[in-house]
C-alpha cells in the first residue's frame, strides 16, 4: 500500500483514487473516464476490501460528474440534470409500484451544509397521491416518492440514521436516496462536482463529525447517495495551493509540517465559496430535479418548475 496523504480530507472517491494512483498501483479498484456532452464522468469501482482500505471507502460504485459553470447556461443546466438522472437510474433498479424515500441530510441553518434540506424543497413527492388522488396518480403513471429532511443530531437529539430507519420501517421503500454536502480535497471541485454512490453514506464524515452510517446494511434496502462538495478544510486548501505553486504534490514530510502548523485552526476552519448562498440554491435544484427525473421520468423539467412554484 502506498503512503497515505495525511493532509487531504475528502469525501470524493475520485480524489482518493487519484491520491493512491500517484503513489503506486491500484489494487482492488477499477476506474474509467469518459466525456459526454462537455461533461466529464469518472467511474470508480471498489471491488474488494483491499481496494476499500486503499481508498478509505466502502466497496461499491462511485460516479463523479464534473462540470463547469452551468448556472448561467439554461441549456447546459438542463443537460446536467438529465445526465445525473441517467447515471442515477443505472445505480438503482425500480419497479413500477416501488416507493422511494428521499432523505436530505444536513443543517438548514448552516449554508454550506444545507444542500440536503434545500434539495428536498425541489423534490416532487407523490406517495400521498396514491391514496388521496388515485385517478391522477394512475393516469400519470407515477412512482411513489416520499421525502424527509431529518435535521442534525444537535437539533433533534436523534441520530439521522435512526430517523431514516424509523421511516423505512413504516413505509417500506424499495430504496433510499440520501442527499448530503461533501468535503473536497480541491478548491476547483467545490460546487462543480456531483458524486453518486451505491455504498451508503456516513453523515458528517468529511468534516470529522461522523454519525451512524446510512447504508443497505443498516436499513435493509439499497441506499444511493448524492453529494456535492461545498467545503475544503484549512490544511487541505494549503496543500492544494502548495501543489499548484510547486507543480507537485507535497511529500509526507511536507504534509506533516502543514498539518502541524495548522493544528490550532484545522479542526474548526473550513473554506467555502463566497457566493455559497447562490450556489446552494442552484445546486439543490439540479440535485432535486435530477432525482425527480430518475424516479419519475415522465415529469418534465417545465412541469417540475410549475409544480414547485
Amino acid at each position: 500500500m502506498g503512503k497515505k496523504n495525511v493532509v487531504s480530507r475528502t469525501d470524493l472517491a475520485l480524489e482518493e483514487q487519484e491520491r493512491v494512483q500517484r503513489q503506486g498501483t491500484l489494487k482492488g479498484v477499477e476506474n474509467d473516464c469518459e466525456e459526454f456532452d462537455g461533461f466529464k464522468i469518472n467511474r470508480v469501482r471498489i471491488v474488494n476490501e483491499e481496494g476499500a482500505e486503499l481508498l478509505n471507502k466502502p466497496v461499491g460504485n462511485y460516479i463523479t460528474i464534473e462540470f463547469d459553470d452551468v448556472f448561467s447556461d439554461g441549456e447546459r443546466f438542463v443537460k446536467l440534470i438529465e445526465l445525473i438522472a441517467s447515471e442515477l437510474s443505472k445505480l438503482i433498479e425500480l419497479k413500477k409500484d416501488d416507493t422511494v424515500l428521499i432523505a436530505g441530510l444536513g443543517n438548514s441553518k448552516v449554508t454550506p451544509d444545507s444542500l440536503g434540506p434545500e434539495a428536498i424543497e425541489n423534490i416532487i413527492v407523490t406517495r400521498h397521491l396514491k391514496a388521496y388522488a388515485k385517478e391522477y396518480y394512475e393516469q400519470r403513471k407515477l412512482r411513489s416518492v416520499a421525502a424527509i429532511s431529518p435535521g442534525v443530531l444537535g437539533q433533534t437529539g436523534v441520530e439521522t440514521a435512526e430517523i431514516v430507519k424509523g421511516i423505512v420501517n413504516k413505509i417500506n421503500p424499495a430504496a433510499v436516496i440520501v442527499i448530503d454536502a461533501l468535503c473536497s480535497g480541491r478548491m476547483s471541485r467545490l460546487a462543480t462536482t456531483v458524486q453518486l454512490s451505491d455504498s451508503g453514506i456516513v453523515p458528517g464524515g468529511g468534516v470529522d463529525n461522523q454519525r451512524a452510517k446510512i447504508s443497505k446494511e443498516s436499513l435493509g434496502v439499497p441506499v444511493i447517495s448524492v453529494g456535492v462538495p461545498t467545503v475544503v478544510d484549512a490544511a487541505t486548501l494549503t496543500a492544494d495551493v502548495m501543489s499548484r505553486l510547486s507543480g507537485k504534490e507535497p511529500d509526507e514530510k511536507e504534509n506533516e509540517a502543514i498539518r502541524e502548523a495548522l493544528t490550532p485552526y484545522d479542526e474548526n476552519v473550513f473554506v467555502t465559496p463566497k457566493d455559497i448562498d447562490f450556489i446552494i440554491t442552484e445546486i439543490s435544484k439540479i440535485v432535486g430535479f435530477s432525482i425527480n427525473k430518475a424516479v419519475n421520468s415522465d415529469i418534465s423539467i417545465e412541469e417540475m418548475e410549475s409544480l414547485l412554484a
